[in-house]
């Protein structure tokens, strides 16, 4: 799998597309989740780049 950098909007948009259009019961990884989570990962990022700056 691989991931690329995409808006959140637009990660929902595919994400709701994909699970309408394979709703057979195939795993279907979420992009706003993937988004989510890239985000989160950027803030503890900053709070430590905080941190060891101090």
């Amino acid at each position: 799998m691989k991931v690329v950098k995409l808006s959140c909007n637009f990660g929902k948009k595919v994400a709701l597309s994909v699970g309408i259009d394979y709703a057979s019961g195939a795993a279907i990884i979420q992009i706003a989740a993937i988004c989510n989570l890239e985000q989160r990962f950027a803030h503890c990022l900053q709070q430590r780049n905080a941190i060891a700056s101090r």
